[in-house]
């Protein structure tokens, strides 16, 4: 029997009163917590929304933010305590009973005595022999029995102990937002802890098949604080880094190495994702884990001089979420090695022939700024503040200077491949900005987000801070450098996405060029975050025009266009004249920022292909219609008041609509014509420029026409016939605002 274990007159007389109390008690204050949740988060989402001046833009958010997290913390953290001790105490009645039945019932059945310490006689005076036998056999099973009852006991003893103690996390001032179910949950990540570790052991040894089992066990718990905190303290700072490069110099070449590759890659992915729970701890442990991992970055890990910390750090990025202040002094120890090198960064970090690191996607890991930046994608709020401008930041400024490792990144830096060649900045610069623009990360967002449409309003994170940002896309690539987008063409999507997410103060600038009328429609283009991007009238139409020259750009930014304006204009159902002209206003800018992208388009693709007119019909056909890139992705209208946009195999984002509600004419409109939206132009035939603007027109009108289905008899006829015409040259009007690419700056 384990020393410390109950004994057995322990046992049969424990009370088990307090221990049921305790279970009330936490239940109810986990009714208590449950009952205050509510409001916890809706201050969080109204905190991340307020237009904060001054120092509350330094303070107030970071705070009642982490008092947020830490109230859900607290919420998990009390609701399996309540479990665990729930478990724990039918356990032990369980192992009590068990024993209580045994002395009570079971042994004087079979004519066998228990002591008051657990002893087994049996009086066998005048006992015949073969009764004398079974008496003694008898005794053998009591108390074989007895000790069976004592060994779960004990195990069980354990196992709750040791549940609890992983519950109560390892610092004491700090919520640990565990969530078991049960003690057998608790006990089977601590085990599968233990077995991982044994794998782990083994380093790059592994087959295939045992990788998979690895990151299979890390998969599964990769979610748990306790269990990845006791993955990161066990191996250490220095294991982590080691174990992965020794991983990493096994990789096999050739195309028998491509099922290890894969395994690999799933075990990178499984790892990352346990390491970065682990960060979000805030015990003392992994706070010295962190800044050792940091203070190690710089240095070689193994025998050669590469790869260094940094490389396999940034790999492990590639997977799950990690801590935002982390990943912030972890960017700065990155930028300033760089940086205070003086080196090229392929010469730095050794391009052309240093190790495979990572097995994730198409990096190989050699660059860690790429790894870096993946990870900076699925923390918005680190994110948003690494490329957060400078002070005094203004877009309309003559001399406007952006953050600079924004500039660096998007601009300065030179970028290559594994080869040796030059390369475009990487999609995942991309997917960081469009974090840090619209403050939601792509692995935050699943499909079954767009199954529950009433909740998607809460997808829309964007604030005060990430529109910072946004502003500096929108100079960087609309004003600065309209020709970045195109040596950057990973980056189109993101930039598409982006502009997506913005569509309400894109609408609010491209309408009109005059503040008082502006100002008229203002609450028509009200933002959730309380203001507007501050770039102006033709800056934002030139991020437009860059945009539509984009193949890749224009089909994502015309569908945003398309869901902003339909879900926007549903919320003003034609039955009186306000609500009719506000729902033509609408239109009229969606029609234009139409325009705008589409002749952007055009004159990009005849510049492109000016020799070849076949060329060009083709590239045109595959541009045209507002739904031709939306195969085999989903649009759907929110009643909430937001429309969600998912693009073919790209991350969904909400597209802002008009608070207030969505009436049903976006579903219903989406559901009867995303089949006759689609262009009738083949995609691998041919369209000229009078051809593409028709499908325009022709998709337009279908919209217009959508919307007078409903249209009441309050509305007056002369205003209705107005707007009908206003709308019928919006589009030209968009045409008409771009210039060729090659009379730019003239």
């Amino acid at each position: 029997m384990a020393r410390g274990s109950l004994t057995f007159e322990e046992l049969l007389h424990l009370s088990l009163g307090q221990l049921d109390e305790a279970v009330g008690e936490w239940d109810l204050q986990v009714q208590r917590l449950d009952e205050m949740k509510e409001n916890a988060e809706a201050m969080v989402r109204r905190t991340r929304r307020a237009n904060w001046r001054g120092e509350n833009a330094d303070v107030t958010t970071e705070f009642v933010t982490e008092q947020g997290e830490q109230f859900e913390a607290a919420r998990r953290q009390a609701a399996t305590l309540r479990e665990l001790v729930r478990d724990g105490h039918q356990r032990l009645k369980t192992s009590k009973d068990r024993l209580t039945t045994l002395v009570e019932t079971d042994a004087p059945a079979l004519g066998v005595h228990i002591s008051a310490s657990g002893e087994v006689t049996s009086d066998l005076t005048g006992l015949d022999p073969e009764t004398r036998r079974t008496r003694q056999d008898a005794v053998i099973e009591v108390s074989e029995r007895i000790t069976d009852v004592l060994r779960t006991v004990a195990e069980d003893d354990a196992e709750i102990s040791r549940a609890l103690r992983m519950a109560m996390g390892t610092d004491p001032d700090r919520f640990t937002p565990v969530d078991y179910t049960s003690v057998q949950q608790a006990t089977l990540a601590h085990e599968d802890a233990r077995r991982a570790l044994e794998l782990m052991e083994r380093g790059g040894e592994l087959s295939a098949d045992e990788l998979n089992d690895l990151a299979l066990l890390l998969e599964l718990h990769q979610d748990d604080p306790a269990f990845a905190e006791h993955i990161a303290t066990e191996l250490g700072p220095r294991g982590v880094l080691e174990y992965w490069s020794d991983l990493s110099t096994y990789a096999p070449g050739g195309d028998g190495g491509e099922e290890w590759t894969d395994s690999a890659g799933a075990l990178q992915t499984s790892l990352g994702a346990v390491l970065g729970t682990a960060t979000r701890s805030d015990s003392a442990a992994m706070e010295r884990w962190e800044r050792d991992l940091i203070d190690l970055a710089d240095e070689p890990i193994g025998d050669g001089a590469y790869p260094l910390g940094f490389h396999a750090t940034s790999a492990l990025m590639h997977g799950g979420t990690w801590e935002d202040s982390f990943l912030l002094d972890y960017g700065d120890a990155l930028f300033a090695h760089e940086r205070d090198s003086g080196a090229a960064p392929a010469s730095l970090w050794d391009m052309n022939s240093g190790p495979t690191v990572s097995f994730v996607g198409d990096d190989p890991g050699r660059d860690p700024m790429v790894g870096f930046l993946s990870g900076l994608s699925h923390a918005p709020a680190a994110a948003t503040e690494f490329f957060a401008p400078p002070e005094g930041f203004d877009p309309t400024a003559d001399d406007v200077e952006i953050n600079e490792r924004l500039q660096y990144l998007a601009v300065d830096r030179d970028w290559w491949t594994d080869h040796g060649e030059d390369r475009a900045a990487p999609a995942q610069l991309g997917a960081a900005l469009l974090a840090a623009t619209t403050g939601s990360s792509a692995a935050g967002f699943s499909v079954g987000d767009l199954e529950d449409m009433e909740s998607a309003l809460q997808l829309d994170m964007r604030s005060v801070e990430s529109a910072a940002v946004m502003e500096q896309v929108v100079h960087l690539y609309g004003t600065a450098d309209p020709d970045l987008i195109h040596e950057q063409p990973e980056m189109a999507e993101s930039l598409g996405l982006m502009a997506s997410m913005y569509m309400d103060d894109i609408g609010y600038w491209v309408t009109t060029n005059s503040d008082e009328q502006r100002n008229d429609v203002a609450d028509v283009y009200e933002t959730s975050y309380g203001g507007h991007l501050r770039n102006g009238h033709f800056p934002t139409i030139d991020f437009l025009i860059a945009l539509g020259e984009s193949k890749t750009a224009h089909a994502v930014t015309n569908q945003g266009v398309f869901a902003y304006t339909v879900g926007s204009m549903s919320t003003f159902p034609p039955d009186d004249t306000t609500n009719f002209l506000t729902g033509h206003e609408l239109l009229h800018t969606g029609a234009e920022m139409r325009g705008i992208l589409d002749e952007a388009r055009i004159l990009r693709v005849e510049e492109e292909f000016a020799t070849d007119q076949a060329a060009q019909q083709q590239e045109l056909a595959q541009s045209a219609g507002w739904m031709k890139a939306a195969t085999g992705g989903l649009l759907g209208v929110a009643a909430g008041g937001a429309a969600v946009l998912l693009t073919g195999g790209a991350a969904p984002v909400v597209v802002p609509i008009v608070a207030g509600g969505a009436s049903p004419l976006a579903a219903e409109f989406i559901n009867q014509n995303i089949d006759a939206l689609v262009s009738q132009g083949d995609s691998e035939g041919a369209m000229d420029r009078a051809g593409f603007r028709r499908t325009a027109l022709e998709e337009i009108a279908t919209m217009q026409d959508q919307y007078w289905t409903d249209l009441g008899p309050g509305v007056d006829t002369n205003t209705s016939q107005l707007s009908a015409d206003l709308l019928s040259r919006a589009y030209d009007g968009g045409r008409n605002m771009v210039e060729k690419p090659d009379s730019r700056g003239e």
